[in-house]
């Protein structure tokens, strides 16, 4: 019984993130599992070492499909108006997803806001018109909600 203990009480400080809930899974498209988390409740930089202290890597979004597929498994599930951290990163006028295997081919940002040096995107969620599914930068200090991950199979 106390190893359980210690078992538990290590791998709850080597997470660090013991007091966000795991991410859940959301989707299966291809190769990629998405799983999500409705109290994030963290900034976008925050994103990956979320990710991974549960074994997953920050959300990539290949093509237009799995965004589709994506957007519409998570619109029954969060609020009106809302953005989920995404894994991808604007830096040096170039985009990267930060999984590490994904390249960046499927161009989903928004063209009407701008973005100066280092910017992480989320997803635009639950919303009508020519936004919905959309990516969009989000402040390095804004508090996130929803957050992305992915596993590759």
């Amino acid at each position: 019984m106390k190893a359980l203990v210690l078992i538990i009480a290590l791998s709850s400080i080597a997470s660090g993130y013991n007091d966000r809930p795991a991410p859940e899974l959301l989707a299966k498209v291809g190769q990629y599992a998405y799983f999500y988390n409705p109290n994030f409740l963290l900034p976008a930089t925050e994103l990956e070492a979320y990710c991974t202290s549960y074994g997953f890597l920050p959300a990539a979004i290949p093509d237009a499909a799995q965004n589709q597929q994506i957007y519409a498994a998570l619109y029954s599930k969060v609020e009106p108006f809302s953005v989920a951290a995404i894994g991808l990163k604007f830096n040096n006028e170039t985009f990267a997803w930060l999984d590490g295997f994904t390249k960046y081919e499927y161009n989903n940002a928004r063209n009407d806001t701008d973005t100066d040096g280092d910017q992480l995107y989320g997803i635009i969620l639950h919303t009508d018109g020519d936004l919905g599914g959309k990516w969009t930068p989000v402040s390095a200090k804004k508090i996130l909600r929803y957050a992305l991950c992915e596993k590759l199979s």
